[in-house]
């Protein structure tokens, strides 16, 4: 029980242009942002002094590109940048496919690339994550529920 709560609680923490873990093929269109701000601990019976505060801002650039940075208010900042490679062309409508770069600090980077599909009732999102370098396959899905609701499912 405590789980399913939970999960329910943490799909209503996604962002605009990803799934709750995994990033997706959409992007933000020219102009369009996404700034956060959050706050993350334990109980002090778990973990003393165990506070995280960080804050994200994520701009789309000329309906193709987007570009972000994380930070953590403590000095350690990471930069993201996504690239749109098509969104829906006639031979494939309804698809889409990105690539990009997350995580990213001096040398190191995380690549990906992600792809989309419409169907009637539910979008399906899938790609491959190389992050800590170790390659993940992800596979996600996002669905309407209760009509202006949004719900989600994904496994890394």
């Amino acid at each position: 029980m405590c789980a399913g709560l939970v999960g329910i609680c943490s799909a209503a923490s996604a962002t605009p242009t990803g799934l709750f873990l995994m990033p997706i093929a959409d992007i933000l269109k020219h102009r369009e942002a996404f700034a956060f701000a959050g706050l993350f601990g334990n109980e002090r019976n778990i973990s003393h002094g165990a506070y995280s505060y960080y804050n994200a801002v994520t701009v789309g650039l000329f309906d193709r590109v987007e570009v972000g940075y994380d930070n953590d208010f403590m000095g350690f900042t990471t930069y993201n940048v996504k690239v749109q490679v098509f969104d829906g062309p006639k031979e494939l409508p309804g698809t889409a496919l990105s690539v990009g770069i997350i995580n990213a600090k001096g040398n190191y980077a995380e690549p990906y690339f992600v792809a989309r599909h419409d169907f009637k009732q539910f979008r399906l999102h899938a790609g491959y994550w190389n992050t800590q370098s170790c390659g993940r396959f992800m596979v996600g899905t996002d669905f309407p529920v209760l009509g202006t609701c949004t719900g989600s499912l994904e496994f890394l």
